[in-house]
């Protein structure tokens, strides 16, 4: 008898982003009503910066917590000499080779959210949705990716269709300050600190 296999990774970060967090303590994955450019699909808030999920990547814009921390105490007790220097870093997490059919929202939460800057209606966005998950459908031919959060983590998960070779899968990261694999650990260094993608784990799904 065949099985689907689950891929499952966690991300952590250090010195990066701490999550903003919905109602019911699960990350908050808002679609793209015109807020954002056509490419982006869906968004995640961080304390620190946001992740953009597209069709065939995610895109993270980060800023180090160190330096908003600085800035945010001047309100306490203003220094007579401030620094307003902000170290940020945006990088990408290619899915090579990809082909996505869908990428759809799960467990909508309550809510909306709606985007109102500048004064171009066009680039405004109302009534946005808010979901617990997302899924990355077909993101490869019998590979689907669902990504979600558990335990203050942002994680994700690949499902892996019988007979379907998993190797096909391929991340490519780029715009980043360097990449190092320790332990089974790939730690991504950035100006805004070091984002960690715990060691995968696998196993076999009714």
């Amino acid at each position: 008898m065949f099985h689907a296999i689950k891929i499952s990774f966690a991300i952590v970060f250090s010195c990066i982003a701490t999550l903003t967090l919905s109602q019911t303590g699960y990350y908050k994955f808002i679609e793209n009503k015109g807020q954002y450019p056509d490419k982006v699909l869906f968004t995640v808030d961080l304390e620190n910066g946001s992740i953009f999920f597209e069709n065939d990547r995610f895109t993270y814009s980060l800023r180090n917590a160190e330096d908003l921390g600085r800035i945010s105490s001047y309100h306490a007790a203003p220094p007579s000499d401030r620094d307003y220097s902000m170290r940020s870093h945006a990088y990408e997490v290619l899915f090579e080779g990809s082909s996505t059919d869908e990428i759809k929202g799960a467990k909508l939460l309550p809510g909306i959210t709606s985007y109102f800057r500048g004064d171009d209606p066009d680039e405004w966005g109302s009534g946005c949705k808010s979901y617990s998950e997302i899924t990355y459908e077909n993101l490869y031919e019998g590979i689907d990716l669902k990504v979600f959060a558990n335990d203050f983590l942002l994680k994700f998960e690949y499902y892996v269709a019988p007979g379907v070779d998993p190797s096909i899968i391929s991340q490519v990261y780029n715009n980043t300050d360097g990449i190092k694999l320790k332990n089974g650990i790939i730690e991504v260094k950035t100006n805004a600190g070091v984002m960690s993608e715990l060691r995968p784990v696998s196993f076999q799904k009714e």
